[in-house]
């Protein structure tokens, strides 16, 4: 079994008449990157800030590495970096007294934090820019000083939220990568939070999916498509005559530019589907068009909906 980085039972956080969150259960292992995915109001901040010990639960237990996030707060805390939407920096500092300001805090030696810094503003491509204002900073560069903050003190687990709001797509791609590094290079633990859900798919290895402080489904993304989704659209590039190769369909639509638009109603069909069109034609790419995590999400919502008779209301 993989060890638990993280373990909630049965917890509930109330504010007033609100419940935030309403009975969690959940785990997350050593080394994955978890996505916690949920509309505004589901509970996704509360979350983070009960697992940081930040607040505490009207019900249940939380554990963060074996301690407990009531009586062991300030040392959860010490293990754990968190990154929040904003960026949460000086802006009248420069980059170098940002990382050094907030390495005192984290208790770290003068020597211990110079040695520190100067790998993480390497490692973010900001060592140009040590000496410069924050304010002056792209949202991107900000987004990068402030992961970097939160490695200063070497934390096991990363918590992002939002990691790529208000970022160009490049911007994006390149903080998604440090993430990616982060994760696979030093094998720090990565709970995000986001409404990107295909950033999330490029970057999550499980998903919970949270709706008004509950969970509606956790799990694989190959694994929830199996449950929820039976019928697959694929859209084909090809070259040559399909003839009646696409009679197993239980619809089809030619494109341009050599494509072809197939429904099956079973995705087990997919592996015969295609090599039997493979003898007949030249493929060149397939692309799943309902095999995603956006459509699964929407899918998922819409089960929990119409079982509870909720409305997609919040």
């Amino acid at each position: 079994m993989k060890e638990r980085m993280i373990v909630l039972a049965n917890v509930s956080k109330a504010f007033g008449d609100i419940k935030a969150v309403d009975g969690l259960n959940f785990h997350v292992n050593k080394g994955e990157i978890l996505g916690l995915l949920g509309p505004n109001g589901s509970g996704k901040t509360t979350t983070i800030r009960l697992i940081n010990g930040v607040i505490f639960p009207d019900e249940g237990e939380i554990k963060v590495l074996g301690l407990d996030t009531v009586k062991d707060g300030n040392e959860i805390r010490s293990t754990t970096g968190v990154v929040t939407e904003s960026a949460g920096l000086y802006e009248n500092m420069t980059a170098q007294a940002n990382l050094e300001f907030f390495g005192r805090i984290y208790g770290l030696s003068n020597q211990d934090l110079s040695g520190r810094i100067n790998r993480l503003l390497g490692q973010f491509g900001l060592e140009d820019r040590r000496n410069s204002k924050v304010s002056r900073f792209s949202t991107g560069m900000k987004k990068r000083l402030s992961i970097a903050r939160a490695l200063l003190h070497k934390p096991e687990i990363l918590f992002l939220d939002e990691p790529t709001t208000g970022l160009d797509p490049e911007s994006s791609r390149d903080v998604l990568t440090y993430i990616k590094r982060l994760n696979r290079e030093e094998g720090i633990t990565i709970l995000v939070c986001t409404h990107n859900l295909p950033e999330a798919e490029g970057l999550c290895n499980r998903y919970i999916f949270l709706d008004s402080g509950r969970i509606i489904e956790q799990g694989r993304l190959e694994d929830m498509i199996e449950k929820y989704t039976t019928s697959v659209q694929m859209e084909i590039q090809f070259s040559g005559t399909l003839g009646d190769t696409l009679s197993g369909a239980s619809s089809y639509e030619l494109k341009p530019s050599g494509r072809v638009l197939v429904t099956l109603e079973d995705r087990k069909q997919v592996p015969k589907f295609l090599r039997r069109l493979a003898n007949k034609v030249d493929i060149y790419s397939v692309n799943m068009l309902n095999n995603n995590l956006e459509q699964l999400y929407f899918e998922v919502r819409r089960a929990f909906y119409e079982k509870t008779g909720n409305g997609g209301h919040n």
